[in-house]
C-alpha cells in the first residue's frame, strides 16, 4: 500500500477514491489518514456553504480531521487546489452546543456593565456576522461538536442556524443576513450507536433532515491498513528498532479488541483502540525491556476491569502465542479464597 500524502499533488492523483491520504497533523497530534473520497466531499461541501454530518465510532479521528484543516492551513489549501476550488483560508467556529442548558445561550449570554446586566452577543453570532459581511475573505464553517451529547431542546434550536433562508436572531427577531456562505459541520457517534454502550441524545428530526444533506461515515481502519501505516511511520516516530512482527501483532490485537467491543459487547471498561494508543505502545516498546503483553496491559488495556481481564488474557494468548494467563488467573482466584 503506497503512502499517499496531501502535500504531493502527483500522490493525490494516483490515489484511488478509497485510498488513504496522510494529512499534515497539528502540533502534538498523531499522524492522520482519511479516505480520499471523504476529503473530497468535505472540501466541496465547505466551499458550497452546505451541511455535512461526520459520524463514526470513538477514536476514528472525526474531530482531528477538522482541526487538521484549520490548524494546518496547508492541508486545506491543498484540498482547494486538488478540487479546483478558489484558494482561500478556512475559518471555523467550534460550537460546543452540548454545554448549553437553554437554547438562548447559543445566541446571548448575560453580562455586566456600569448600568447593570445586559444580553451580550455570543462569539457564534459575531462569527456569523463576520462571515456574512466578508464572504470573499475566507471559507467559513461552524463545527457543531459532539451532536450526540447535545440535548434535544438545543438540537431543535440549531435548526434556526441551518435554515435555508435568512438567519434570524431569536431575541430580536431581526435578520442577521443570509448564511449561504457558511457551512455547518456536525460530528457524532450516531453511526456507531448499535456497536457501543455510550448514550446518545434523541435525534431532532428537523435538524437531522438538514444536517444530513451530506454524510460521511468514518470507520476504523482495517487491520491491514493499520499495520501498513504503523510500518510506514516508524521512522518519523523514532521507533525503527521495533520489529515488523511486533507491529503486526499489535495491529492484530487492536483488531481483535474491536471485534470484542463492537460485535460481542465485551471490554466495556477499555477505551476504543486508536492510532494514539498504537503509537503509545510502540514508543514504549522501543525503549522498554518489558514483554509486549505487559506493555499492552498498561497501554491498550489500561485500568481494565476484573470482569474484562478474562477476555483480555484470551486475546493476548491468541496474539502473542501464550497460554499461561488463564491459568494464572485461576491460581490467583484459588489463592484469594
Amino acid at each position: 500500500m503506497e503512502n499517499y500524502k496531501i502535500t504531493n499533488k502527483a500522490s493525490w492523483r494516483r490515489a484511488g477514491n478509497n485510498d488513504l491520504i496522510e494529512l499534515k497533523p497539528p502540533k502534538g497530534i498523531n499522524p492522520l489518514f482519511y479516505r480520499k473520497k471523504d476529503l473530497h466531499m468535505l472540501a466541496l461541501t465547505i466551499a458550497d456553504g452546505g451541511c455535512i454530518h461526520i459520524s463514526g465510532g470513538s477514536g476514528t479521528g472525526k474531530t482531528s480531521l477538522l482541526f487538521a484543516l484549520t490548524e494546518v492551513q496547508q492541508n486545506w489549501v491543498r484540498l482547494c487546489i486538488y478540487n479546483n476550488l478558489e484558494e482561500k483560508p478556512l475559518k471555523m467556529f467550534r460550537l460546543a452546543a452540548f454545554n448549553f442548558d437553554s437554547p438562548g445561550e447559543m445566541w446571548y449570554r448575560r453580562a455586566i456593565n456600569a448600568d447593570g446586566t445586559y444580553d451580550e452577543k455570543q462569539n457564534l453570532v459575531e462569527f456569523m456576522e463576520d462571515a456574512i459581511a466578508n464572504p470573499d475573505d475566507a471559507y467559513y464553517a461552524v463545527h457543531i461538536m459532539e451532536l450526540g451529547r447535545t440535548k434535544p431542546s438545543i438540537q431543535h434550536a440549531l435548526v434556526h442556524l441551518l435554515h435555508d433562508g435568512e438567519i434570524v436572531d431569536p431575541l430580536t427577531g431581526n435578520s442577521i443576513g443570509s448564511g449561504e456562505n457558511i457551512a455547518f459541520i456536525a460530528d457524532s457517534n450516531y453511526a456507531a450507536a448499535d456497536k457501543h454502550t455510550f448514550l446518545l441524545a434523541e435525534q431532532d428530526t428537523a435538524l437531522f433532515n438538514r444536517i444530513n444533506q451530506t454524510g460521511i461515515i468514518i470507520d476504523h481502519l482495517s487491520q491491514q491498513e493499520e499495520t501498513k501505516i504503523l510500518m510506514s511511520i516508524r521512522r518519523a516516530l523514532n521507533v525503527d528498532n521495533v520489529p515488523d512482527a511486533l507491529v503486526e501483532q499489535i495491529a492484530q490485537l487492536g483488531h481483535l479488541m474491536r471485534v470484542e467491543q463492537n460485535e460481542n459487547g465485551a471490554l466495556s471498561s477499555v477505551n476504543p483502540v486508536s492510532m494514539r494508543s498504537y503509537i503509545s505502545f510502540l514508543k514504549k516498546a522501543s525503549k522498554s525491556d518489558l514483554p509486549p503483553e505487559d506493555l499492552a496491559d498498561m497501554t491498550l488495556f489500561a485500568l481494565a476491569s476484573a470482569e474484562d481481564r478474562g477476555v483480555i488474557n484470551e486475546l493476548k494468548s491468541i496474539v502473542f502465542g501464550i497460554q499461561k494467563y488463564r491459568y494464572e488467573m485461576d491460581e490467583f482466584s484459588e489463592m484469594a479464597f
